[in-house]
């Protein structure tokens, strides 16, 4: 029998200025839900998690980088998993020198590298994904 096939890792695109998809950022709506039907657990970490963390701005500096698809399809099914467990990523499109476009997934806007550090911490211990803060150029 064949080998099965490893499953796909998104790699990390170079720092470039982001340009919006279709000129706007897509951002999906913030859940509201604090609490689930179970009482609490991992579901209700997750919930409190995709609320707005208080040191999330409108236009702050910096944002999570979460992963970075070259095909559009991906990069939305990946947002659309997200947005399924409560979160609220948006992606944008980046033109990379000699790569051609990256789509970024995204999430979140912080006033401060300190706090958009800190809301890392917690969504990478509630989901274990690999992501990282990144300037919103």
């Amino acid at each position: 029998p064949a080998p099965a096939a490893a499953p796909a890792v998104a790699q990390k695109a170079e720092p470039v200025k982001a340009v919006p998809v279709s000129g706007k950022v897509e951002v999906a709506p913030v859940p509201t839900r604090t609490t689930n039907k179970d009482g609490g657990g991992l579901k209700d970490a997750i919930a409190r998690a995709a609320l707005p963390p208080a040191q999330a701005v409108k236009g702050g500096a910096f944002t999570l980088q979460l992963s970075a698809f070259q095909d559009r399809q991906e990069a939305d099914r990946f947002a659309a998993r997200l947005r399924d467990r409560g979160y609220a990523p948006y992606i944008l499109a980046a033109e990379v020198p000699g790569k051609g476009t990256w789509y970024r997934v995204r999430m979140g806007s912080f006033a401060t590298r300190d706090a958009a550090s800190r809301y890392l911490a917690d969504f990478k211990r509630e989901t274990q994904l690999d992501a990282f803060v990144a300037g919103t150029n």
